[in-house]
């Protein structure tokens, strides 16, 4: 557990998946609903996480 607010460790699991995908679904908010159980709100967090992830990864391999 990353901390103990309720839904954070599935909001990270969510992002690291998608920060995974080649190509992101198209309607983010279903997808992590359907994957992960995670409400609109949530799904906009991971979404933000992931692109600080990818963002980092981009910058890690120049």
């Amino acid at each position: 557990m990353i901390c103990d607010i309720p839904g954070v460790d599935e909001i990270i699991k969510a992002a690291e998946w998608l920060a995974e995908q080649k190509e992101p679904p198209a309607l983010v908010a279903p997808a992590l609903k359907q994957q992960f159980g995670l409400n609109p709100s949530e799904a906009g967090q991971a979404a933000l996480i992931a692109r600080g992830i990818r963002t980092a990864r981009k910058g890690a391999s120049r």
